[in-house]
C-alpha cells in the first residue's frame, strides 16, 4: 500500500488523503470480517478456521457483487414510478376520447419517460 509520501507525490490533497485511508481501512476490515465468514462457512466441523488465498478472493468478489447488485431507495422509487406511469398511459389510453384521458395519457407517458431516461443516464441502468 502506498504511503502517505507517495500519495502526496501522486497529487493527493489532505482531505483526499484522509478519505482514501478511511476507504481502504474500512475495506479491508470488512474483507477480513468476510474472509473469517467464508472460512467459518467452508471449514469442517470440529477443525480450525483454515483462510486461503482462494477464500479471501471469494469475500472480496461476494462483496463487489452486494455493492454492484444493491438496490437504493431511489432507484426502486424510480422503478416504481415507471410502472405507475405505464399502467396510468394504459389506462387512459382506453379514454382518449375524452379531454382528461387524452392530458393524462400525455402526462404519464411524459414522466414515464423522464423517470427512463433519468434511470438510464444517471443511474447507468438498463
Amino acid at each position: 500500500m502506498p504511503n502517505d509520501h507517495e500519495l502526496t507525490s501522486e497529487g493527493f490533497t489532505p482531505s483526499g488523503l484522509q478519505k482514501y485511508r478511511q476507504l481502504t481501512d474500512g475495506y479491508a476490515d470488512e474483507l477480513f470480517a468476510k474472509s473469517k465468514a467464508v472460512g467459518d462457512q467452508n471449514k469442517a466441523s470440529n477443525t480450525q478456521r483454515e483462510v486461503t488465498h482462494e477464500l479471501v478472493r471469494d469475500a472480496a468478489e461476494r462483496m463487489a457483487r452486494r455493492r454492484a447488485s444493491t438496490t437504493t431507495s431511489t432507484q426502486f422509487a424510480g422503478h416504481v414510478g415507471e410502472y405507475l406511469c405505464a399502467v396510468t398511459a394504459g389506462a387512459a389510453g382506453n379514454n382518449l376520447n375524452s379531454s382528461v384521458g387524452i392530458w393524462v395519457f400525455a402526462a404519464a407517458g411524459v414522466i414515464g419517460m423522464i423517470l427512463l431516461v433519468w434511470r438510464i443516464v444517471r443511474l447507468g441502468s438498463s
